[in-house]
């Protein structure tokens, strides 16, 4: 079986672990390989969590909105570094292509909360139910993702290793790679992981 690599959607590296937790203290039990499988079971598992992609290349992304009623809605990547273009449907041309209409900020205000992914209209304007494409640039590097995923990130690879460690029985489990002794990160996620990773949860 080929050696693992860390993923492309990893929060951490190996380093930023070893350096957070001591490594002769904590990491005695377990190897480099499995240290990287469980860095990257922890990063699918909380970008399924945070219902988003904390780690995305920096590019210009197109993402429709359709179906939401309000001001607010949270794009699919947690980070907005800058809005490019906001559009509105306007109608399916006779070749069956969309026709959109550019919106300015003066047309419709907003603001967006570039760490939280967050997109508002501001003004009293709403999407009202209307499709939109919005523009955006994204983008973290693995050293950019925000402290607090990194800490609740740091603590469920300690927590894992620990329980893998101990040899306690009668815990749920969930693969991780080809290690035989594996533990549920659900029961793993506490309070204050919660809290930590509130902000960046998609609503």
């Amino acid at each position: 079986m080929a050696a693992p690599t860390i993923a492309d959607n990893a929060v951490i590296t190996q380093q930023e672990y070893l350096e957070s937790v001591g490594k002769a203290k904590d990491n005695a039990n377990i190897d480099n390989e499995q240290l990287i499988r469980l860095i990257n079971q922890v990063s699918d598992f909380l970008e399924a969590h945070l219902r988003r992609k904390i780690r995305a290349p920096a590019s210009a992304i197109a993402e429709t909105i359709t179906g939401i009623t309000g001001s607010i809605y949270y794009v699919d990547n947690a980070r907005i570094t800058s809005v490019n273009t906001l559009e509105e449907f306007n109608m399916v041309d006779s070749a069956g292509a969309i026709d959109w209409d550019t919106r300015t900020i003066a047309q419709r205000p907003y603001e967006f909360v570039e760490d939280e992914g967050k997109f508002e209209f501001i003004d009293g304007h709403l999407f009202n139910n209307q499709r939109w494409r919005l523009t955006y640039e994204t983008g973290w590097a693995v050293a950019d993702v925000p402290g607090p995923i990194k800490t609740v990130a740091i603590s469920m690879i300690q927590r894992t290793i620990k329980l893998m460690t101990s040899g306690m029985d009668g815990i749920n489990s969930q693969n991780f790679g080809d290690q035989s002794t594996t533990y549920d990160l659900n029961q793993q996620l506490t309070s204050r992981h919660k809290t930590l990773l509130s902000r960046y949860r998609r609503i």
